[in-house]
C-alpha cells in the first residue's frame, strides 16, 4: 500500500513540450496512469492522468506531505508552485491543473473533499499542507496572442 499524487491536465496541453519542460524542471517525466479522477465538473472527459513518480511510489512527494522533514533530493512545494505558475508558458491550452493525494487508489479516484483556487493564489503551503484524498483544482487565465 502507497501513496500515489495523480495529477490531470486537458489532453491539447499535454504534449512532448510539456513533458519535456516538466523533466527539466522537476527533474521527472510525467507518466499518463491508467487511474482517473471521478470529479466530472472539474476534470474533463478527454482529460490527461498522469504521474510524475519521483521512486516507486508517491510517499516522499512533497504534494500532501504535511508535517515533517521533507526529503532534499526530490522537489520541494516551492518548485510544484514553481511549475504551476510557469505551466501556461509551456503547455500551451492549460485551463485547469488538478491534483490529488490518494492512498493505494484503484482504478478510479473519488476525491472527498475540493479546493478550486486560481494559479495566482496558489502557495507552497497549500501544496504541502493538500489533505489527502483532497483535490485541488488550480485555473489559469485564458492565454491570448499565441
Amino acid at each position: 500500500m502507497c501513496s500515489t499524487v495523480l495529477w490531470t491536465i486537458n489532453h491539447a496541453a499535454y504534449t512532448p513540450g510539456f513533458r519535456d519542460w516538466t523533466r527539466g524542471r522537476l527533474g521527472v517525466e510525467p507518466r499518463v496512469s491508467p487511474l482517473r479522477i471521478d470529479a466530472p465538473e472539474l476534470v474533463g472527459r478527454t482529460a490527461v492522468a498522469f504521474t510524475l513518480p519521483l521512486n516507486m511510489c508517491d510517499c516522499g512527494s512533497a504534494v500532501g506531505y504535511g508535517e515533517g522533514k521533507l526529503r532534499s533530493d526530490v522537489p520541494g512545494p516551492e518548485d510544484y508552485a514553481a511549475w504551476l505558475r510557469e505551466l501556461p508558458g509551456h503547455a500551451r491550452f492549460t485551463s485547469r491543473v488538478c491534483v490529488v493525494r490518494t492512498w493505494n487508489p484503484e482504478g478510479t479516484v473519488r476525491p472527498g473533499n475540493t479546493e478550486r483556487i486560481g494559479v495566482s493564489e496558489l502557495d507552497a503551503a497549500g501544496i504541502l499542507m493538500l489533505p489527502e484524498e483532497t483535490l485541488l483544482a488550480v485555473d489559469f487565465p485564458v492565454m491570448t496572442g499565441w
